[in-house]
């Protein structure tokens, strides 16, 4: 694969589109744009390119989100549960 070449981000961003599904615990993530060529950047984490020329990323898969994000989901939570001034026992 060519080497991509380092853009700076656009003024106007758009917002992105986010999609989860349960039934493949796949999270994506892009900016609603047509995906291109897409490019393994780590175990279950795909980041795809502009179809244009390949040039820009405009979208990431992550699959078996709900393992890869944990740690993440927990961090949130026991920031939010602190400011609330409780923590649920499981």
């Amino acid at each position: 694969m060519a080497k991509r070449a380092m853009k700076p981000q656009k003024v106007s961003e758009p917002e992105p589109v986010v999609r989860y599904f349960p039934e493949t615990q796949s999270l994506w993530i892009d900016s609603g744009k047509q995906l291109g060529e897409g490019e393994t950047i780590a175990k279950g984490v795909v980041v795809f390119y502009n179809k244009e020329d390949g040039s820009m990323a405009e979208g990431v898969r992550i699959e078996l989100a709900e393992h890869v994000l944990k740690p993440f989901v927990d961090a949130i939570i026991a920031k939010h549960n602190a400011k609330s001034g409780h923590v649920e026992q499981v």
